[in-house]
């Protein structure tokens, strides 16, 4: 099973602070990725990765370089629909420095975090899974709507 979105932005500003002009405009886009890989059928093992990518932004207040991440997850599917899943987000990833060169100023930020984060999940079926087959199920005041309408 594949996941995909892509998502894209135009914007524009224009404007003056003090002494500088401001005159920005530009097109960014946002990806992202899911995707379920069939490992085993036999023994229902899946994996799960998601990547995501945010292209280079220009606003009117600084400019933000391009950023990645990139996720992956393992799940085991027991009898009775119980599930086990266990993973990494994000594996891999890559966030973009912030910057602003004018003639008054000029900043430059530079994000450096660890926001890697290990994850295990139980997945327990409880009740419900009786009730789904209610519906299709004939009984005497489904058949007496039946000879109603004939």
């Amino acid at each position: 099973m594949l996941n995909t979105s892509v998502e894209g932005t135009y914007m524009e500003s224009k404007g003056k602070v003090e002494s500088i002009i401001v005159d920005v405009a530009g097109f960014y886009y946002n990806m992202a990725l899911a995707s379920n890989i069939l490992l085993s059928q036999r023994y229902n093992w899946m994996l799960n990765t998601t990547v995501a990518y945010r292209s280079k932004t220009k606003l009117a207040h600084e400019i933000g370089n391009d950023m990645f991440i990139w996720g992956m997850g393992v799940r085991k599917v027991f009898s009775g629909n119980i599930s086990l899943n266990f993973g990494v987000e994000p594996l891999v990833f890559r966030f973009g420095d912030v910057y602003k060169n004018n003639e008054n100023y000029t900043y430059n930020i530079r994000t450096i975090p660890n926001i890697r984060s290990f994850y295990l999940g139980l997945s327990i079926p409880f009740g419900n899974q009786k009730t789904h087959g209610a519906q299709g199920r004939n009984t005497s005041s489904s058949k007496a709507k039946s000879r109603l309408k004939e």
